[in-house]
C-alpha cells in the first residue's frame, strides 16, 4: 500500500523477530455482537495466508476466521494483517498489527490498528480499545430539610447500582518514520440499566490530545484551508466522520 506497505514491512520484521525472542461515534450497542462475517483475508505472523470468512470484534480484540472446515481465533500477537468488506459501512477495511506503547501502562506490545487514510507524508489509524464496565451509584437529591442549614447533598442508594459499559477509540496519525502519535480520542458510554434515577443515555466524551499535530503534516497554508472548509460545512477535526470529510477535501487540494 503506497510507501507504508514497505514502512510496515520492516515494522512487521522487527516484531517478528521480538516474538521469536519471547516463545471504538453514532450510537453503538456495545454489549451486543455487531460484527458481521465477511470475506478476506488475514497475514499471520508467519506469512502464511488465509482466505476465507473472517470477523473483527472489536469489544475484545479478537478476530475470527473460518474457512467452511473449522473456526479459528487470532489475538494481535499472530498476525501481521488483515482486510476485508464490511457490508454495515459498504467499504473495504484494511488492519495492521503495530507495536505501540500504551500511555497508561507504558507498556509496549503489538495491538490492532485499522487504516482510516493513506498519504505521502502521513497515515491516519484508528484503535478501539476492549470494552470496559464498572459499577456505579445514581445520585438522587434528598428531600429539603430546613432544620438543617446546610446543604443536603445528593444521596445514594446501594441497592440501586447500575452498570456503565464504555469503550474508548483513539485516532492516531503515522509518519514515515513508524512514530504512532496520538490525535484524539472518543469515549463512548452507555448506561446498561438506562436507570431512571440518573437519566443516562448513551454519551460520547470527546478529548483532542495534540491540536496541532495534523498541521505538522499538513503544513500550515493547507491546513489552514481545511480549518475555514471544516467551518463552513460546520465540521469537527475532533469526530471521525467529520475528520475524514475535511481529510477527503485535503486530498482534492494536494491535486491542484
Amino acid at each position: 500500500m503506497k510507501y507504508l506497505s514497505f514502512l510496515l514491512v520492516a515494522v512487521f520484521s522487527v516484531y517478528q523477530t521480538v516474538g521469536q525472542d519471547e516463545k471504538k461515534s453514532p450510537k453503538m450497542e456495545l454489549l451486543n455482537d455487531r460484527g458481521e462475517w465477511s470475506e478476506g483475508s488475514i497475514l499471520l505472523a508467519d506469512n502464511t495466508e488465509l482466505n476465507g470468512m473472517i470477523k473483527y470484534n472489536d469489544r475484545e480484540g479478537i478476530l475470527s476466521y473460518n474457512n467452511g472446515d473449522n473456526t479459528r481465533a487470532f489475538g494481535p500477537r499472530s498476525v501481521m494483517g488483515f482486510e476485508f468488506f464490511d457490508e454495515v459501512q459498504q467499504r473495504q477495511r484494511v488492519f495492521y498489527t503495530l507495536d505501540y506503547e500504551s500511555p497508561k501502562d507504558n507498556v509496549r506490545k503489538p495491538q490492532f490498528f485499522e487504516m482510516l487514510r493513506e498519504y505521502k507524508k502521513f497515515a491516519v489509524l484508528v484503535k478501539c480499545d476492549p470494552i470496559q464496565t464498572e459499577r456505579r451509584s445514581p445520585v438522587m437529591a434528598r428531600p429539603f430539610d430546613p432544620l438543617n442549614a446546610v446543604n443536603p447533598g445528593p444521596a445514594s442508594t446501594a441497592n440501586s447500582k447500575y452498570t456503565v459499559v464504555s469503550q474508548l477509540e483513539t485516532v492516531y496519525l503515522m509518519g514515515t518514520d513508524g512514530e504512532i502519535e496520538a490525535y484524539f480520542k472518543n469515549k463512548l458510554e452507555q448506561n446498561g440499566m438506562r436507570s431512571i434515577f440518573t437519566g443516562e443515555d448513551d454519551r460520547i466524551r470527546s478529548k483532542v490530545i495534540d491540536g496541532d499535530l495534523l498541521e505538522k503534516y499538513t503544513g500550515a497554508e493547507l491546513y489552514a484551508k481545511m480549518a475555514s472548509y471544516a467551518k463552513e460545512n460546520d465540521l469537527e477535526f475532533r469526530t471521525q466522520d467529520d475528520l475524514l470529510k475535511i481529510l477527503d477535501y485535503h486530498k482534492e487540494q494536494l491535486k491542484k
